[in-house]
């Protein structure tokens, strides 16, 4: 998923480039192959095999009991963290590629490897977060990838240079392929395999809304913000770090692991993680072997 993602942004990008002189004919030619995409899609979907769901009525609460058992329920409060968070995120999100087109006057060239950058990072963490998750608990990743999310607009007010936005875009893609996969992980291992359809429909539910309203907010209060370094833009990706360290240090420790794990620092998973720690130490043993020699 994630090679075809980086294949057809890139592909997309380079008929934008081709058709500059007349960007609509290279929209007109991206849209008509996604729907082609699409419509390929729909036919190999069609010929899968449904197994037959049964439905067990003890396993059955309506999102009214759910919600009745927030200050109770581990997933209850996980959704609630995640919802938060994911609200704060989508305050800035949506304008980033406004932002990069309209503000900084990228080319498609230059915007397009910022976007594929996301997910190229992906690609190369998402095993190295997997094998930390199997050792240290999904929380402790989502902890950590969620102070990484939190800190990620501050890069866009710090320098709006393309080659430090891509250092930024590594950060990005580092910091949600960890959030994102042990996310998944966490709601298997913390729901009942009975209730686990009902629980992963409520979480996409209040996802869904956490999404909507955050966009919806951002573009509202975005009209009224202060310009930061000559943009208004930049104001509201400084309110939206803001508001995502606080989602984080106020529900994240919250949610209890259910599953046994190794105890390991947040400080040294990072440097596990990264393999900075390694680096740095192979460096330093490389430095004595030098000077012994």
């Amino acid at each position: 998923m994630g090679i075809v993602t980086v294949a057809s942004s890139l592909a997309a990008g380079l008929v934008l480039r081709t058709f500059a002189d007349n960007v609509l004919h290279g929209f007109f030619i991206i849209f008509t192959a996604a729907v082609i995409c699409r419509f390929i899609s729909w036919y190999f979907l069609a010929k899968m095999h449904e197994p037959r769901f049964k439905i067990k009525p003890d396993a059955y609460f309506s999102l009214f009991d759910f919600l009745l058992r927030t200050r109770q329920s581990n997933f209850a409060k996980f959704v609630i963290f995640a919802s938060m968070l994911i609200f704060c995120v989508n305050l800035a999100s949506p304008f980033f590629s406004i932002f990069m087109l309209r503000d900084l006057k990228l080319n498609y060239i230059t915007y397009t490897i910022l976007v594929i950058t996301v997910p190229i990072a992906q690609i190369c963490a998402f095993n190295r977060w997997g094998i930390h998750a199997d050792k240290v608990g999904n929380i402790k990743v989502i902890r950590g990838a969620s102070f990484f999310i939190a800190g990620l607009p501050l890069w866009w007010v710090i320098n709006r240079s393309p080659l430090f936005l891509v250092f930024a875009q590594i950060v990005s893609g580092f910091a949600w392929v960890g959030f994102n996969l042990c996310a998944t992980n966490f709601i298997y291992e913390a729901v009942t395999p009975q209730k686990r359809v009902r629980c992963i429909a409520f979480f996409n539910v209040f996802i869904g809304i956490a999404t909507c309203g955050g966009a919806l907010v951002g573009g509202y209060i975005s009209n009224y913000l202060p310009e930061l370094f000559g943009y208004k833009l930049l104001s509201l990706f400084l309110l939206s770090s803001l508001l995502r360290f606080s989602a984080v240090f106020l529900f994240a420790k919250k949610i209890k692991e259910v599953m046994s794990a190794e105890h390991i620092s947040s400080k040294d998973l990072f440097y596990s993680v990264t393999g900075i720690k390694h680096a740095f130490s192979a460096n330093l043993s490389h430095i004595s072997l030098k000077e012994e020699e």
